[in-house]
């Protein structure tokens, strides 16, 4: 990636401000100033992603509806399944004996995927 002319890239890591004494050095080649910019917009990206990730908390909206879509996990049946005390065997000669026909539930996985992506 050629440079402007006149600019001087420097080598820095995270903590250049930190650094004990030593001057910044200019950049060796062209390759050292893209380790640069890339170190830049990686920092970007993970600032982005926590500015997205704190709206999404405060917001509440989607812990709402993962906790909709989880409201059973809570029931007795469901953690002695999830614990190990009752295999799926044993969990379907229950539904068998009760005859019972559960009916699918959507877990909204479109829904929650297009709350998700409106923060981004």
């Amino acid at each position: 990636m050629p440079l402007p002319s006149g600019t001087a890239p420097y080598r820095a890591g995270f903590s250049a401000s930190t650094a004990s004494g030593r001057e910044l050095q200019p950049a060796r080649s062209v390759l050292d100033a893209a380790r640069f910019l890339g170190h830049i917009g990686g920092m970007d990206v993970c600032a982005r992603a926590l500015l997205i990730a704190e709206k999404l908390i405060a917001d509440g909206r989607f812990d709402a509806a993962v906790n909709a879509r989880c409201a059973g996990w809570d029931a007795p049946a469901a953690q002695d399944l999830f614990a190990g005390r009752v295999g799926l065997c044993a969990l379907a000669d229950q539904v068998l004996a009760a005859n019972q026909d559960p009916l699918p539930i959507s877990g909204q996985q479109e829904m929650l995927e297009s709350l998700l992506n409106r923060y981004c």
